[in-house]
């Protein structure tokens, strides 16, 4: 399996555990109290799928199920914008980041992403 190099200068790096540090020589780890914040994104159903890395585009995509299967992205894996994609009407509009057809049949069924 290929792993592309991340420069953790350029991306923040969430370290629980030391499985990606090599050495922690001249280096002090130190853990701060979390902070709590707000949903991240607000939904009427709880998400079931994970947000994945796009190496190509250099972003965070997110297909989550609510009441449909939407689409959203980050750059930074903190805040989160749900593009208008006009791909199917939902309550008289096309104006949301549904991915599959909400009537269609079997809307909610598993997918898979293939790149």
């Amino acid at each position: 399996m290929d792993f592309e190099l991340i420069n953790p200068k350029e991306h923040k790096q969430l370290f629980l555990d030391n499985h990606v540090i090599e050495s922690m020589k001249g280096v002090k780890k130190s853990l701060h109290q979390p902070q709590k914040w707000g949903p991240v994104i607000k939904s009427g159903y709880q998400s079931r799928i994970s947000p994945q890395w796009n190496t190509e585009k250099k972003i965070w995509e997110w297909w989550y199920m609510g009441e449909n299967i939407h689409y959203t992205t980050s750059t930074d894996g903190e805040y989160w914008e749900k593009p208008s994609l006009g791909l199917y009407e939902w309550n008289g509009s096309k104006d949301n980041n549904i991915v599959c057809d909400p009537e269609g049949d079997g809307h909610q069924r598993p997918f898979h992403i293939i790149r």
